[in-house]
């Protein structure tokens, strides 16, 4: 064999292993569709924002065994029971047309017509079913609400806020009304605390105001993201050793298979040249079948069959070792493997590999 045949078998494992990353990757997006994760990690993370946790008792679904709440809240945000509650609760959240929905009034509060109440509280639900959060949603032809949010600009999170901290007919609300509207959140101390700070901070400015409300929600927005990435690689591992081990995907086998065989070999460098493949990286499901289709007609050995008899005690020993091979590159990532899989094409001047996945 020549020194050409090594590096193009090189080149086609590292090919074999970017195309299983983009395959893993697009069932864990699938997955993550499927369970609209990340439209509940947006409402966890907005929630977490405007609610204290004693609030989020009323939103967790009780025992039907004693017929009473919970006892402890923060076990039932875990196991996923007040998630799906809240999802589906702001599935059906109204637009917020009048403050009085959100404001508790008692008998000795004093209300003039010229000067509507302020809010006593803002809650997810006054967030979620604002007109300005609205076309955020998926929804039918007939206009009923199917989905969530999956993503919310920190512009669109802020505008929001303000216009739920100054009811009435004022199209540009001033220092006074923020002021006002943040003093009469008596319900919601937590998120009192931290308006009136980023209040302070803005030095009373209006467009400052706004601005570190944006900050704020971009902060808490990154601190969701990376719980939903650590929700996402706990699936990568499980879903890394179920497409490895019902395809039998041998990083050892594969190896053999393209140092062995010219055929195989050709068919790996081509696809390896194909500018076509994954040019549309952001589109997972898309790259996920492309993937799919490089695995399936590159001739690598897929699927199970009898073992080699050349391997003798040696044989499941070397499977085993070469799955374990297969599920750590799925793990890497595709954006890791196309890194290789660049250097590698440019040193062999086969072209320009395929843009990376995510």
């Amino acid at each position: 064999m020549t020194d050409s045949a090594v590096l193009d078998t090189i080149l086609g494992l590292i090919l074999i292993f970017y195309a299983l990353a983009l395959l893993r990757g697009g069932l864990v997006e699938m997955i993550a569709n499927w369970v609209q994760k990340r439209a509940k990690y947006l409402l966890r993370g907005i929630g977490d924002l405007l609610e204290d946790v004693e609030d989020k008792a009323a939103a967790v679904p009780k025992d039907n065994a004693s017929g009473r709440m919970q006892d402890n809240v923060r076990d039932a945000l875990r196991d996923g029971s007040y998630e799906q509650r809240r999802y589906d609760l702001m599935l059906t959240a109204t637009i917020p047309t009048a403050p009085q929905e959100s404001t508790k009034i008692t008998a000795g509060d004093r209300v003039t017509p010229d000067q509507p109440p302020h809010r006593k509280e803002i809650t997810i639900g006054d967030v979620m079913g604002h007109a300005l959060v609205q076309p955020f949603r998926h929804a039918t032809s007939l206009g009923k609400p199917t989905r969530n949010p999956a993503y919310l600009p920190s512009s669109v999170f802020a505008r929001t806020l303000v216009d739920l901290l100054t009811p009435g007919d004022s199209m540009e609300p001033t220092r006074a009304d923020l002021e006002s509207g943040v003093k009469a959140l008596e319900h919601s101390p937590k998120l009192q605390q931290s308006l009136a700070s980023v209040l302070k901070s803005a030095k009373g400015d209006v467009e400052g105001f706004i601005s570190g409300l944006q900050v704020w929600f971009d902060r808490q927005i990154d601190r969701v993201t990376g719980s939903y990435k650590r929700w996402a690689k706990r699936w990568v591992i499980i879903i890394a050793i179920v497409v490895v081990c019902a395809c039998n995907l041998d990083s050892i086998a594969i190896a053999r298979a393209l140092y062995t065989s010219g055929a195989v070999r050709a068919a790996v460098v081509q696809q390896a040249s194909d500018q076509n493949f994954c040019s549309a990286p952001d589109d997972q499901a898309r790259c996920a079948v492309e993937a799919r289709n490089v695995l399936e007609s590159t001739g690598i050995p897929l699927g199970w069959s009898a073992p080699n008899p050349q391997d003798g005690i040696w044989d499941w020993p070397l499977k085993v070792l070469g799955l374990l091979l297969s599920i750590g590159a799925a793990t890497l990532g595709a954006p890791f493997w196309y890194r290789f899989l660049d250097r590698v094409g440019t040193l062999r001047n086969t072209g320009h590999p395929p843009s990376p996945g995510s």
